[in-house]
């Protein structure tokens, strides 16, 4: 694939997700910031519990946001699902291209929910394994 070929790509499949995918790019955003703040505020603990509570809270929000983020998917599939059978429906049933448009726009979201998810549930697992490493190398 080309260099600009890979863009085309990308902003076709965005276009084809609709507005599952804004709302999936804005929880992966709000993954990724609070992993990448909870990251720094561990690293910067060495000297004694830097606010704990709000660590721990935010983990517990990635790890919130992570499993929300294939169910928002599944709502763009079932939504794109529904487009599709209305247009099915619209056209008498021999419109090809809202049938494979509506199938695009499913696959779309739900790869979407998945690819905001699994780094989300990695991340809040290392974020949770290395508060603990930093607690107990303090015997508390």
């Amino acid at each position: 694939m080309t260099g600009a070929g890979w863009i085309t790509t990308f902003r076709d499949a965005w276009m084809t997700g609709g507005i599952w995918i804004w709302l999936l790019a804005l929880m992966s955003a709000g993954i990724w910031a609070l992993s990448l703040k909870t990251f720094r505020d561990l690293g910067l603990r060495e000297g004694g519990p830097l606010g704990s509570d709000l660590i721990v809270h935010r983990i517990r929000a990635i790890r919130v946001l992570s499993a929300t983020a294939p169910l928002l998917g599944l709502m763009g599939t079932v939504s794109a699902m529904i487009t599709m059978f209305a247009g099915l429906h619209a056209e008498g049933f021999s419109g090809d291209r809202a049938m494979a448009g509506g199938i695009a726009q499913a696959l779309v979201s739900t790869q979407a929910g998945l690819l905001a998810a699994i780094p989300g549930i990695l991340m809040a697992h290392l974020l949770e394994r290395r508060h603990r490493a930093g607690w107990k190398g303090r015997g508390l």
